[in-house]
């Protein structure tokens, strides 16, 4: 049994003494409001990881919390329900702990990967790659590490038609370098197998998909490549057709098989870059690529097929984090509709995902200068523009 495996009884489970403060943008205001909901309780200081947003439309926060004692981080999951009240918080035992993304399953619950040390181990000696399976009432049902002994990170997770998870990590060696390793996992834990995708891919990754037609797309600061089901890099696009470096936040396959990303182009030398939008084949070529016009933006933090046709892309601009920005685009990289949510003068927005075009749900923290400061919030509101084409574009 690896040293990182934590039992049930070991993991602190608090129930809805876990407060959420909700606070409520008017209805009417523009930007678009929402509601705000502040999560932790007074003697915690977290920092947030991704969210999963669940079947019954709660949601849970990843982060971690670090102890009042004795200062150790430790990773924490919290849910929330569709009203913004806390129904628990499960906080994992493992010192150095942090849970960054997740993937719901069908049972509820949630599996999800990010890092841990070993027990006995130090913070020098490096972290590893954990992944737990967390029950619908907040119950770890298991937690193991993947690449043992290594320094490594999850950054990545997706789960495939066959109800694996396949985990995207990144692993830090001497001298700066990484690369990155995959592996698929059941719902039990078990590791089917796990593969270094090679000294071609050495940069961090921040999405990972499953293809129709077989094997995975991954994204990230590499750009992307595609891997087949075992593993086997196919191809690997870093830069754009006009020698632009390429950083993938988010992609998407489209109903014929082409693939969608959004992210950031940037010259070699640094400077001029702007966010993107560019359609591939499955095969890596470029089919066109969009810059994104609108002002401020610069982060994409999520893309998502629309119900009405074409594909909504959320971002947000690092010059005033309180705005999330949604875009609706077609197949052929035409602004059909936009909006815009006001959340709160400076925070920072981590992750968001989106339900067909009546639920976006944003997640992330506030700044270390607020009275709000070790908290994470969320942020819940129903897009009323995105359905509606406008003349002429956006």
């Amino acid at each position: 049994m690896s040293c990182l495996l934590a039992r049930v009884s070991c993991v602190v489970l608090l129930p809805v003494m876990a407060f959420g403060c909700v606070r409520s943008a008017g209805e009417d205001s523009v930007p678009s409001g929402g509601r705000v909901t502040i999560i932790g309780q007074p003697e915690q200081f977290m920092m947030g990881g991704g969210l999963v947003l669940l079947p019954d439309r709660s949601t849970l926060l990843l982060g971690k919390v670090r102890d009042a004692s004795t200062k150790d981080w430790n990773a924490i999951v919290t849910k929330i329900d569709q009203k913004g009240t806390t129904l628990w918080q499960t906080i994992l035992p493992q010192k150095q702990s942090f849970f960054r993304h997740g993937v719901p399953t069908k049972s509820g619950g949630a599996i999800v990967a990010g890092e841990a040390i070993a027990s006995g181990a130090s913070l020098q000696d490096g972290r590893s790659t954990l992944v737990a399976r967390i029950g619908p009432q907040g119950q770890l049902e298991w937690a193991n590490p993947i690449f043992p002994g290594t320094n490594s990170i999850a950054w990545a997770i997706t789960i495939a038609r066959d109800d694996t998870v396949v985990i995207a990590s990144v692993v830090e060696h001497t001298g700066r370098k990484s690369t990155i390793f995959i592996a698929r996992v059941t719902l039990d834990g078990t590791v089917l197998w796990q593969r270094d995708l090679g000294p071609g891919l050495t940069d961090y990754v921040l999405v990972i998909r499953e293809l129709r037609g077989g094997g995975f797309i991954l994204g990230g600061y590499l750009g992307l490549a595609r891997v087949d089901n075992s593993g086997h890099v196919q191809w690997h696009r870093e830069s754009t057709d006009g020698g632009e470096r390429l950083d993938v936040a988010a992609v998407v396959e489209l109903p014929d098989g082409d693939l969608l990303a959004g992210g950031h182009g940037s010259s070699r030398g640094g400077g001029g870059g702007r966010p993107v939008l560019i359609r591939l084949r499955s095969t890596g070529s470029v089919v066109w690529m969009k810059d994104l016009a609108e002002p401020g933006l610069d982060s994409v933090i999520g893309l998502w097929l629309s119900p009405q046709g074409g594909a909504t892309l959320g971002a947000r601009s690092p010059a005033d984090d309180r705005d999330l920005w949604l875009g609706r685009f077609d197949f052929d990289g035409r602004c059909m509709a936009k909006e815009v949510f006001r959340v709160a003068p400076g925070v920072t927005a981590i992750d968001a995902d989106l339900i067909g075009a009546d639920l976006l749900v944003a997640g992330g923290m506030f700044p270390f200068d607020s009275p709000d400061a070790g908290k994470l919030w969320l942020f819940t509101a129903n897009p009323r523009r995105l359905g509606r084409s406008m003349a002429g574009g956006c």
